[in-house]
């Protein structure tokens, strides 16, 4: 029945457990995780995830290639210039009104981001090397 897992300041966590046999998330942040090195890929497919927030995670390089998450409405994404490829989008994500990835090292989203249509607010920093 767990729905939300707030982790902050866990400094030896490398791995976001994977959660798809809990299937009533719907709220996950990780916070100031520094040995954090992936996020599983599975969980980007998750049915009843609305809110994931990752920041602070300096070790993170990496996102799984696609996401597909229609009850998503908030991805935040904070991770000082190490995450370099935005996840391709994969159906519809009509729900998804915030994305921001701010601190990271992309240069070009995705021509899947058309996949967005409820998009209201965006942040997006490239990287300008």
């Amino acid at each position: 029945m767990l729905t939300c897992i707030h982790l902050k300041d866990c400094h030896n966590l490398k791995k976001i457990p994977d959660i798809t046999m809990a299937p009533n998330f719907e709220e996950l942040y990780f916070e100031g995780c520094p040995r954090l090195l992936e996020i599983y890929s599975p969980l980007l497919v998750h049915k009843k995830l609305i809110q994931m927030k990752v920041s602070n995670c300096s070790s993170l390089t990496t996102l799984p290639r696609k996401i597909h998450m229609g009850s998503l409405e908030v991805l935040d994404v904070f991770c000082r210039e190490k995450v370099e490829k935005f996840p391709k989008i994969v159906g519809n994500m009509e729900r998804l009104w915030h994305l921001r990835f701010d601190g990271t090292a992309i240069k070009d989203v995705p021509l899947s981001i058309d996949f967005l249509p409820g998009l209201q607010q965006t942040a997006v920093d490239f990287n300008q090397q």
